[in-house]
C-alpha cells in the first residue's frame, strides 16, 4: 500500500536526516497525519505565531476546565501551573523539532506525566482544540496571511495537534 508521500506505507523508513528508523507505529502515523519534512518549515512558522498567545491559550482551558468541568478542578488547582508549563513545552516541541527517535520518547513521556497527574486522553483533545482555535484567530488577524497560504498554515496545525492527541 503506497503512502500518501509515495513509497511503503510500513516497513523500516527513516524520517528526516537520522540513521535511526521510527517505530514503524510512529511512522505510519506521520504518513496518515501527511507530516513529512516538507512540513517543517510550516510547524516552525506555526510554532513562531502561536509562541506569543500559547500561554494565555492554556490559561484560557485551565479557567474553563475550572469552570465546566468539576472533575477537574481539584487536579487544576493542584497541578494547573505545572501542566501549563507542560502543555507549553510540549506544543513547542511538537512545532520546532522534528518527528525523530526524541519524539517518539516525548510523546511516551508526555502520555506518563497526563497520567501522573490525573488526566486521560480525553484531556489532550480539548488542550489541542483551545489551541487550534487561538491560531485560528491568530491568522485571521494576520493581513500578511490569507488565501493560500493561511490554509496551509491551519491544515498543518490541524494535522500536527490532531496526530499528537492520536498519541494520547
Amino acid at each position: 500500500i503506497p503512502s500518501p508521500r509515495g513509497g511503503p506505507l510500513w516497513g523500516p523508513k527513516t524520517h528526516r536526516s537520522t540513521n535511526m528508523a521510527l517505530p514503524p507505529s510512529y511512522q505510519l502515523a506521520l504518513d496518515m497525519f501527511g507530516l513529512g519534512p516538507e512540513s517543517d518549515s510550516l510547524r516552525s512558522e506555526i510554532w513562531d505565531l502561536l509562541e506569543p498567545h500559547v500561554g494565555a491559550t492554556i490559561d484560557q482551558h485551565i479557567a474553563d476546565a475550572n469552570r465546566f468541568a468539576p472533575l477537574y478542578r481539584k487536579v487544576m488547582e493542584k497541578y494547573g501551573k505545572v501542566l501549563r508549563q507542560h502543555d507549553i513545552e510540549y506544543t513547542r516541541r511538537l512545532f520546532k523539532n522534528p518527528f525523530d527517535e526524541q519524539w517518539v520518547t516525548d510523546t511516551k513521556e508526555r502520555v506518563e506525566r497526563e497520567i501522573q497527574l490525573g488526566f486521560d486522553m480525553r484531556f489532550r483533545g480539548v488542550v489541542a482544540r483551545y489551541i487550534l482555535s487561538n491560531f485560528y484567530e491568530i491568522v485571521r488577524k494576520r493581513r500578511r496571511l490569507f488565501g493560500t497560504n493561511a490554509l496551509r498554515l491551519a491544515d498543518v496545525a490541524m494535522r500536527v495537534l490532531t496526530l499528537d492527541t492520536a498519541n494520547a
